[in-house]
């Protein structure tokens, strides 16, 4: 009956006050929930605060309420009965909580041992504000009624750390798997910085279980955290070494850290722990591939498309492997498997015009290489590459428009104005050229000796 009337975040407080025969109710409506707490018979204000003290459940003091409110009708009217003999019940409003009740009848006969002890005593014309209280009282009992808000504010606050307390119990998580639960979910719905907090929370709560340091380290993966990810992940998987995607997410901060030789070793034991993960297989081909361990990377990468032929980017880092060895027509048979399923790849593609370059069958790779500069129309490496196929058709003007393009997108490449240079001079625009070859010249005299487009590839 009390709850249709509390808008969300309001309050209730019904109150006597006489010290004697107290009834005190405090309900705080939290969306559709009503949380509250209830004293009856005999217990005084500080004797509230002390059972606070003795440590009197919420849960308790809510059950209460709601036997009060919700269960026997002849509760409510006893309840009812009790409030309406009240000698005093006022309203006041604090800190934006509405505490509402009726005031004392026309007829109520008002008596007190101020009004016998102080014949001088006369009626208040107004009412007595202080800060947000507005005390209604005549007489001395102003400050009976004062002392009696006095204790119904701190009974407030009590209901306040009791419903604090439900509040919080219901929220936090119960277990470490619970807490783990939290964080995954808050990972996957967006919430990076909320699952950094509930990581470090349940880390420093349950310090011993695998699964919450393993949660804390992909959160701070997540937040781009890598050196914290990897002391969070190495803890998980000390606490648990034969639990494979530990292993496997451990590997994928080391991979983007660029530690090649770590991520192996922790993608070794993944797959020995489970075998049937292709994805594993192609991240440690990968970390094969990129500290010069062709042969086994190229191992990797079969083993992944044996267990899934569909896989993504599979037959791309097998052709990228032969590619490295100079196997450029078993590159190109993966390349063009790979297009088939994903057609528009732009890594695939370059890839694919660069070998076919290399076999020196440059117009197969021009068309290649437009439909990478197409989809990414800022990638200097497939201009320059567009601009040496182009060139190597006698295509000087058409190959000078694109280099200059290049130019533009990396201007302190070397490579990039030498063959500029080429295809000015091929277009017949000699002092053009020359100014490249300079330009060139003072490039290369800057730079270590390796560098440029002749430099190392790493796989993508």
């Amino acid at each position: 009956m009390i709850q249709p009337q509390l808008g969300d975040g309001d309050g209730f407080l019904l109150y006597p006050a006489r010290d004697h025969d107290t009834v005190v109710l405090v309900a705080i409506r939290s969306g559709n929930k009503l949380f509250g707490l209830l004293v009856a018979g005999g217990v005084e204000a500080d004797d509230l605060a002390i059972a606070g003290e003795h440590r009197v459940s919420a849960a308790l003091a809510i059950g209460h309420l709601q036997a009060s409110l919700g269960v026997h009708d002849a509760q409510r009217a006893q309840l009812a009965a009790a409030l309406g003999n009240a000698r005093h019940i006022h309203q006041v409003t604090f800190d934006g909580f509405l505490f509402a009740a009726p005031g004392p009848g026309r007829g109520h006969k008002h008596s007190s041992h101020c009004d016998i002890d102080d014949k001088s005593a006369r009626p208040l014309q107004h009412g007595v504000h202080f800060n947000s209280f507005r005390l209604a009282a005549r007489n001395c009992d102003a400050l009976h009624w004062v002392r009696g808000m006095i204790r119904a504010v701190k009974i407030f606050f009590i209901g306040c750390i009791a419903l604090l307390a439900a509040v919080a119990q219901e929220v936090a998580p119960s277990s470490a798997e619970a807490a783990a639960q939290q964080v995954r979910q808050l990972l996957q719905s967006g919430q990076i910085d909320q699952a950094v907090e509930a990581g470090a929370a349940a880390t420093s709560r349950w310090p011993e279980n695998p699964e919450t340091w393993h949660m804390a380290g992909l959160a701070h993966f997540k937040a781009g955290d890598l050196p914290r990810a990897e002391i969070e992940l190495g803890q998980a998987v000390r606490l648990a070494p034969r639990q494979a995607d530990v292993h496997y997410d451990l590997a994928l901060v080391h991979l983007s850290q660029k530690k090649y030789t770590e991520a192996a070793t922790q993608l070794e034991e993944a797959n020995r722990i489970d075998p049937s993960n292709a994805l594993a297989h192609i991240f440690l081909g990968r970390a094969y591939l990129n500290s010069n361990r062709t042969l086994p990377a190229i191992e990797q990468f079969k083993q992944a498309l044996r267990i899934d032929p569909n896989i993504a980017l599979g037959h791309y880092h097998l052709g990228f492997a032969y590619e490295s060895l100079g196997k450029n027509p078993l590159a190109v048979a993966e390349f063009r498997k790979e297009l088939t399923a994903h057609p528009d790849d732009p890594e695939t593609l370059y890839q694919l015009a660069h070998a076919l370059l290399d076999l020196g069958r440059a117009g197969e790779a021009a068309g290649y290489l437009e439909r990478c500069r197409t989809l990414q129309p800022q990638r200097p490496q497939a201009a320059y590459d567009l601009g040496k196929a182009l060139l190597a058709q006698n295509k000087a003007q058409a190959a000078v428009a694109v280099l200059q393009a290049a130019v533009q997108l990396s201007p302190n490449d070397p490579s990039f104005h030498y063959l500029l240079a080429r295809a000015l001079d091929a277009a017949g625009s000699k002092e053009a050229a020359k100014a490249e070859l300079e330009k060139f010249r003072e490039l290369k005299a800057n730079q270590p000796t390796e560098g440029g487009m002749a430099s190392g590839r790493i796989i993508k």
